[in-house]
């Protein structure tokens, strides 16, 4: 198989979208100090045929299309994007906001984007309002909203970011079982 083929597989598979053959050829960039044109709004098959043209004849290119590629195929692989993982479960948003803590969290749980999905679970983008809403609120005049922003950082958002890291905003949260005791 000759390079221009090799290449077209290898970045054609379907696990790699557009946003991740930017991201590689970005890694490109930092590590080469050159990388292959990018083009937004053409399709992806347009911006393969740049990094076929690219790496074509340097093998040091090739070697590091290929590691780049490998990389990211790795690291998606690993990542619990799509679908529940065992000893995790979804909420949904009405038995959240039952919550007793939930009235108190209000300003946080809504600081920012939507914290709750179209079919009514609470999404990722609920863990992002409480950890902005927690950063903003350390550096508050007010020792009770410095207080409460502490103890928002407290409730393991580090471990549910950690557990929900490549899910997209709008994707349902993954929780720990029994977590919430929801």
């Amino acid at each position: 198989m000759q390079l221009p083929e090799l290449f077209q597989t290898m970045l054609s598979d379907r696990r790699l979208t557009e946003r991740d053959l930017n991201k590689i050829q970005e890694n490109l960039y930092m590590k080469l100090h050159d990388a292959p044109v990018w083009t937004t709004g053409v399709k992806k098959e347009e911006n393969i045929k740049s990094f076929i043209f690219w790496a074509n004849g340097r093998i040091d290119r090739i070697n590091a299309v290929v590691y780049e590629v490998n990389t990211m195929i790795k690291e998606k692989a690993m990542l619990p994007v799509r679908g529940p993982v065992p000893g995790t479960r979804y909420i949904k948003w009405d038995d959240f906001t039952k919550l007793p803590s939930f009235s108190i969290l209000y300003e946080a749980i809504h600081y920012g984007n939507k914290p709750y999905t179209k079919d009514g679970y609470v999404s990722v983008n609920m863990l992002r309002n409480l950890r902005n809403w927690a950063g903003y609120k350390s550096s508050s005049l007010s020792d009770s909203e410095r207080a409460l922003a502490n103890k928002v950082e407290m409730l393991h958002l580090s471990a549910l970011s950690k557990l929900n890291f490549g899910r997209n905003a709008d994707q349902p949260l993954l929780f720990p079982v029994n977590m919430l005791g929801v």
